[in-house]
């Protein structure tokens, strides 16, 4: 699909057909690269995702890094078709040689257990950090990816409906929200970026590729340390929660960069933001909800993020006619900064049913 979309797309002559093989080519990269994160954390401990997703998805940063250089090049010797076939033929080589390691194993690892006792009544009442969360293996029960309704996720007619409808979960509605919302605004930076630089600023080609080559720098740097930086600061959904903050906040501020030498700090400091963000999707959903439903619910999770993918930009690109870049990327960074709302809401949720479970075992509701 990779193949056949990316090479459609340098015979095209009109938008109907470039969507439609834009369409193909993004099905294809998308199945792709979901498979290789559920595969890559259904074979590895919780303890260690962050670290190893990280320094996979380092790929992204160093294709952000390099390729731009590479392509604004070939452009100007081959034409932008010629360069689109290239592009398409590697990529279906690259994936096609990989693809052997995209295997799932047959039984994943179960969500843990939900254990809790009289005596850990006094540490339940005391609630925790909105944001932090940590190895199920080594942490209270409050903190395990699967505290609610355990009993039935573990009954076949409870993992039926779970399977079948994973926004039937709360939880999980509040996390396909906020990626949704974030996702309507959060390619706008990467959508718009040549162009403000080139109209606005009066900037080259090869200034704008190096600001996003900035960001792949950013990005990278970002996930090679992934790993250490979950670990300091408190689990993945802490540092994912200030990853879409800082992003945000980053692309209100596209629009105020002045020069090139601007533009490359922006750059930079945008690819510190998100480097963690799309990399401890799956992490997170593996903590909330366990490896063994991983591919349902990240595949549902990924709807939200077409969706908003799908009608974001354009709807950008309309106020960006109607009132400008600051306007409109001030619209875009609120977006994505709003929709982290949804992540405190999902914590609630978390907290409310862990104390609603501690007062039953107790015998009396939690003070």
């Amino acid at each position: 699909m990779v193949l056949v979309g990316l090479t459609a797309i340098s015979y095209v002559e009109n938008v109907v057909p470039a969507c439609v093989a834009i369409c193909i080519a993004g099905l294809g990269m998308g199945m792709s690269n979901l498979a290789g994160l559920v595969a890559l954390n259904t074979r590895v401990v919780a303890s260690r995702r962050a670290l190893l997703v990280g320094l996979a998805t380092c790929g992204t940063s160093v294709g952000t890094i390099l390729l731009p250089q590479v392509y604004a090049r070939l452009i100007v010797a081959l034409g932008w078709r010629w360069s689109m076939r290239v592009m398409s033929f590697s990529t279906a080589f690259a994936l096609l040689a990989t693809a052997p390691f995209f295997r799932v194993p047959k039984k994943a690892e179960a969500p843990p257990t939900l254990s809790v006792t009289v005596s850990d009544e006094t540490e339940l009442a005391r609630g925790t950090d909105l944001f932090v969360t940590s190895d199920p293996v080594e942490t209270s029960a409050v903190h395990q990816p699967s505290t609610v309704a355990e009993d039935e996720r573990r009954s076949p007619e409870g993992q039926s409906c779970w399977r079948q409808f994973p926004c039937a979960d709360p939880r999980f509605a509040c996390w396909w929200l906020n990626m949704l919302v974030c996702f309507t605004g959060y390619f706008a930076p990467a959508a718009f970026l040549a162009e403000f630089a080139k109209t606005e600023l009066g900037l080259d080609p090869s200034a704008y590729a190096s600001a996003y080559t900035a960001i792949g720098v950013g990005g990278l740097t970002t996930r090679l340390f992934l790993g250490f930086i979950v670990g300091k600061c408190g689990g993945p959904r802490r540092v994912h929660f200030g990853s879409q903050l800082a992003s945000g906040v980053l692309t209100v501020l596209l629009p105020w960069c002045w020069n090139s030498a601007s533009l490359i700090v922006w750059g930079t400091f945008y690819g510190l933001a998100i480097g963690p963000f799309i990399a401890l999707v799956s992490v997170i959903l593996s903590e909330l909800f366990g490896t063994d439903v991983l591919p349902l619910y990240h595949g549902v999770s990924r709807t939200g993020v077409s969706l908003g993918t799908f009608i974001g930009p354009p709807l950008i690109s309309l106020v960006v006619q109607a009132a400008g870049y600051r306007a409109a990327l001030a619209i875009a960074g609120s977006l994505v900064l709003c929709a982290a709302g949804f992540l405190i809401l999902l914590r609630v949720i978390e907290k409310s049913r862990a104390g609603g479970r501690a007062g039953t075992v107790s015998g009396q509701p939690l003070l």
